[in-house]
């Protein structure tokens, strides 16, 4: 089942998770990169064709440009973090969007009190293509094709909806993703049995990011390279 957001940015349906998890293990990023500089000024022009640096966290991206983005729509409640399925998100994550091409669509709060750019983050899966046989996307947007990171993470069953705030434009279709992740027991709501919670300590690595203990051992996680 897909999801489509039309020209307009309406979105309707859902995500095909096998068609996905073959995009992130065979799809390349397309394109170079432009060249944006940390001083470009916010401009619907220069944020639709950026590349994401890495994963500072579950919440944010730095772009090549140096901009913070928090994805917003979306929690990740702390308890969570101390599951196996903690290292899943962040490895699902990284996937999805490290050294991809995105586009940010933004809501009503653009940056938050420490100057991140709140956003819904699009990662690029073609561009100016008229058919895509077998690579799975969620909308085209004028003649490119993206995947929609914060609901494919709700959907993927590693995020909640966060419905607090302004920044509410797809609560309805966040609430609906979640309600079906939650039924069939993905991501953190695989069974209770399964899960094994360590302490809720974080250990501070070398690229200023921070890392948990994790199952089944609770030792700490391996820092970003």
């Amino acid at each position: 089942m897909f999801f489509h957001k039309n020209e307009m940015g309406h979105i309707t349906g859902g995500v095909n998770l096998l068609a996905l998890a073959f995009f992130l293990t065979f799809a390349a990023p397309l394109f170079a990169q432009d060249a944006v500089t940390r001083a470009t000024p916010l401009s619907a022009d220069i944020y639709s064709n950026v590349t994401v640096k890495r994963v500072l966290g579950l919440e944010t991206l730095e772009l090549e440009n140096g901009e913070k983005v928090q994805l917003i729509g979306i929690d990740y409640p702390e308890i969570y973090m101390r599951l196996p399925q903690g290292q899943e998100a962040m490895s699902f994550l990284k996937s999805l969007v490290e050294n991809k091409k995105v586009r940010l669509e933004f809501d009503v709060e653009k940056r938050d009190a420490n100057g991140r750019l709140l956003a819904y983050v699009d990662v690029l899966v073609c561009s100016h293509c008229d058919v895509l046989p077998n690579i799975m996307y969620d909308y085209k947007f004028g003649e490119d094709a993206y995947i929609f990171v914060n609901s494919t993470m709700i959907k993927a069953g590693y995020a909640e909806p966060m419905t607090s705030g302004a920044n509410i434009k797809y609560a309805a279709l966040f609430q609906k993703l979640h309600q079906e992740a939650m039924e069939k027991k993905r991501g953190w709501w695989k069974e209770a049995e399964k899960q094994v919670l360590c302490t809720a300590e974080a250990k501070l690595c070398p690229d200023g990011s921070s890392v948990g203990r994790v199952p089944p051992d609770c030792k700490f996680a391996q820092c970003p390279q």
